[in-house]
């Protein structure tokens, strides 16, 4: 959301896909933004607005998590900042609505006339996207990552980010911060997204990454550890556009 003087506009709803793997019972898959257009959709955009109200939050940036159940809107949390997950939804939100949070949150601040042209909430789309996160299932060192070159010759691939590299070794992914990476997926053709995305986890099951064998493996670790801060991380990554 983005709030100006107390007038709220809900810039993208998001839809979580969590679904069991590793153990856990709602790892991250991806996410697909959601146009304003139906019974639910309204009831949370309407919900969001009172929670920001209740807060009163007048001005400045929001992110709610909000869970439907079968009563209606539950609230997990609510913060005035920025959608987070290093801006990797900004391509997707730019070719689904139009705008996003991040130039919606510079014109509520300093421009009165550009925040009223960005719409309350967005009642349709113009393209289809989703976030692909990836999902680890072993904690082996990378050998090669032939999934690349096959995600990139895929119809509505954007974007892909590595945070693991050939020579690292995997994390088996658990939450979002043990995920590997992720892709970006934008098309006119909602069906040919959705194909995509589930053929992305299809891969990663078997042949995404090369790994290396277990017997090959040192797992002797004793007496080493090692920390990468925020800057290392985001200088490690790997990055590769349409």
């Amino acid at each position: 959301t983005m709030s100006r003087n107390g007038h709220h506009k809900i810039i993208a709803m998001w839809e979580y896909d969590k679904r069991p793997a590793n153990g856990r019972f709602n790892v991250y898959f991806g996410t697909k933004p959601h146009a304003v257009n139906g019974e639910v959709q309204h009831s949370l955009k309407d919900y969001v607005m009172s929670v920001l109200d209740a807060l009163e939050v007048h001005n400045g940036p929001g992110h709610a998590e909000v869970i439907m159940t079968k009563t209606g809107p539950c609230l997990v949390e609510i913060g005035c900042r920025c959608h987070g997950g290093n801006a990797s939804w900004y391509n997707v939100a730019r070719e689904f609505a139009g705008h996003d949070q991040l130039n919606a949150v510079v014109d509520g601040f300093t421009s009165e006339e550009n925040f009223r042209k960005i719409p309350d909430f967005v009642s349709h789309n113009m393209k289809y996207g989703k976030t692909v996160d990836l999902v680890a299932y072993e904690a082996k060192e990378i050998l090669e990552v032939p999934g690349i070159e096959y995600v990139k010759s895929l119809k509505s691939f954007n974007r892909i980010n590595l945070f693991k590299n050939v020579g690292d070794v995997l994390d088996i992914t658990v939450d979002c911060n043990s995920t590997p990476g992720e892709i970006i997926l934008i098309h006119e053709d909602k069906q040919q997204v959705e194909r995509d995305f589930e053929a992305i986890h299809e891969l990663l099951k078997s042949g995404f990454f090369i790994l290396k064998n277990d017997e090959d493996m040192n797992t002797s670790f004793e007496g080493s550890c090692s920390s990468v801060d925020e800057d290392d991380n985001v200088s490690q990554a790997s990055s590769y556009e349409e």
